[in-house]
């Protein structure tokens, strides 16, 4: 968690799929949507956004739905040592949609990544689409956003969770930013607003638009970094930097390298 706690503070973001045909992070199969958190894998990390698939429903040319991909991965990451639900989750669960109000939920989006036609290709491997497609889907428009934000004198998007979440309760903020898909499941239910299909949904102009313009922090909870390096006798030197900090608020710590 550490490294990804620190490209958060330096402005990166970081886009991860929430996995096909509902795959178990532990390599068993634990039912759909259900996920068991390894060690080893960073899908619980709060840092993390997690993408989902979606499947567009095209006739002549012309896009007259999207559904939810039965094959998307989704839900809850129980423990331990599952992560606690972040504070940008907060109030998101209900009967509908299934979600936890004490773990990490998944996915946080979703992008038509399903039965598009095309193909992936990493390291000589090759994939036909799916989450595996979705979640560069989503790099790539983090890069035009971040682009319209250096012309606009607005620093990176950085951590996109605290905006993304933010501008999709927002009630001020012109234009539908997320396409809110309500068909389909992949063994929880699409509804309305957020579900453990699609989490808040699939990226529109208006979200492009709104994130290119919308101030903010790439850290938007409080937070301290403490970093440390040896110093000519031995010791740590500690450099410490606050983010998103406002009267009253938590404090929250990480230290690296001591």
């Amino acid at each position: 968690m550490n490294a990804l706690r620190e490209m958060a503070t330096h402005g990166k973001s970081f886009f991860k799929a929430s996995g096909d045909c509902a795959e178990a992070l532990d390599g068993t199969s634990t039912g759909l949507g259900r996920y068991v958190v390894d060690l080893d894998d960073i899908r619980d990390n709060p840092f993390v956004t997690l993408v989902g698939s979606t499947v567009l429903h095209v006739a002549n040319g012309i896009v007259k739905g999207e559904s939810a991909w039965h094959c998307s991965g989704g839900g809850q990451f129980f423990g331990p040592p599952g992560e606690t639900l972040p504070y940008y989750q907060h109030g998101l669960a209900n009967a509908a949609n299934g979600a936890s109000s004490v773990f990490r939920n998944s996915p946080d989006v979703a992008a038509a990544g399903a039965d598009t036609g095309n193909y992936i290709y990493v390291g000589g491997d090759q994939s036909s689409g799916g989450t595996s497609l979705a979640t560069p889907l989503w790099a790539g428009m983090m890069a035009l956003v971040n682009e319209e934000r250096a012309r606009n004198l607005l620093p990176p998007v950085g951590f996109a969770n605290p905006l993304l979440y933010g501008i999709a309760s927002s009630t001020t903020l012109p234009g539908a930013s997320f396409r809110d898909i309500q068909s389909g499941n992949n063994g929880f239910q699409s509804v309305p607003g957020y579900d453990l299909a699609t989490g808040l949904g699939t990226p529109t102009c208006g979200l492009l638009a709104n994130m290119s313009f919308t101030p903010g922090t790439s850290v938007s909870t409080p937070t301290i970094i403490v970093s440390a390096t040896a110093n000519s006798v031995g010791g740590p030197d500690l450099c410490i930097t606050g983010f998103g900090f406002s009267a009253g608020a938590p404090v929250e710590i990480a230290l690296f390298g001591l």
